[in-house]
């Protein structure tokens, strides 16, 4: 397990690494290169898991994982950020 999990953030850091390079190379502010290409980076791992579930022949664990993962990065990505700011602002 801890293996796993330290590939896990080893391919993130990679990943990462790679979309800033992309943005870079576009010529496109980080800020963008954030919030378009990290999503869809991010994502790689949850489908590759979702894909392995599906080759099993267990389609409902696949979509749920699908989901669950949108949902936990839609609610942390977004509400978080939202709350944090909401909280911390003057008016």
């Amino acid at each position: 397990l801890l293996g796993s999990a330290l590939w896990h953030v080893f391919l993130l850091l990679v990943l990462t690494r790679l979309a800033d390079l992309l943005a870079l190379a576009a010529r496109l502010p980080l800020g963008f290169a954030g919030a378009v290409f990290l999503p869809a980076v991010y994502a790689i791992p949850d489908v590759l898991v979702s894909a392995a579930v599906a080759a099993q022949g267990r389609g409902r664990a696949a979509v749920s994982t699908v989901l669950g993962v949108q949902v936990v990065t839609v609610l942390l990505g977004v509400g978080l950020p939202f709350t944090i700011h909401n909280a911390t602002s003057k008016s």
